[in-house]
């Protein structure tokens, strides 16, 4: 079982670790949306001195789901500008695995980035994962206040991408930030 870190000090620590001993020149950071999977990237990009990508950046709005709105050849493109100068990558997003297997490229470290305790209610995300689909969108309901632009579409995606790739196991490390603590 892999421990979740909640200090960005202690993140970055261990990233450079990694780094310093080859280990690692793609960081992928995942999780559901809304959880600051972003902020903890553009953090990391200082810190580490690396260069960043995120998904949303490659997304291409006149197509279906959204699988479908990335641009694959794109973000492909992309990718492999960053991998041949060999510089140091954080690539971040949403069905982050699904979408990388889809290009091939394998990232040295996954981080998984935990939703933050919700002050209204509490989400036991281990325990919804191996749930039905109605338990995670019971999440996404709640999400909903925050975030109005979600749609059962975009939802039903997430539910079924970490039911398949099952992402909170595949992980190498967990962040699960407190509520402002990178800002």
């Amino acid at each position: 079982m892999v421990d979740t870190i909640i200090n960005i000090e202690e993140l970055t620590q261990k990233l450079k670790e990694e780094i310093e001993r080859n280990r690692c020149n793609i960081i992928g950071i995942d999780g559901l949306d809304g959880t600051g999977k972003a902020l903890l990237a553009k953090k990391l990009e200082n810190m580490l001195k690396a260069n960043r990508i995120s998904l949303d950046s490659c997304l291409d709005r006149n197509k279906g789901s959204y699988r479908d709105h990335i641009d694959y050849i794109r973000l492909k493109q992309d990718l492999d500008s960053f991998i041949t100068r060999r510089s140091l990558l954080i690539i971040e997003g949403v069905l982050l695995l699904e979408i990388l297997n889809k290009i091939n490229i394998v990232p040295s470290k996954i981080i998984y980035v935990e939703p933050m305790d919700n002050s209204t209610k509490k989400y036991d995300f281990e325990r919804i994962m191996k749930e039905e689909l109605s338990d995670l969108l019971e999440y996404y309901n709640c999400e909903q206040k925050k975030w109005p632009n979600l749609n059962f579409r975009f939802q039903k995606e997430v539910v079924e991408y970490h039911k398949k790739y099952n992402p909170v196991e595949k992980v190498d490390l967990k962040f699960k930030h407190l509520a402002g603590s990178l800002a």
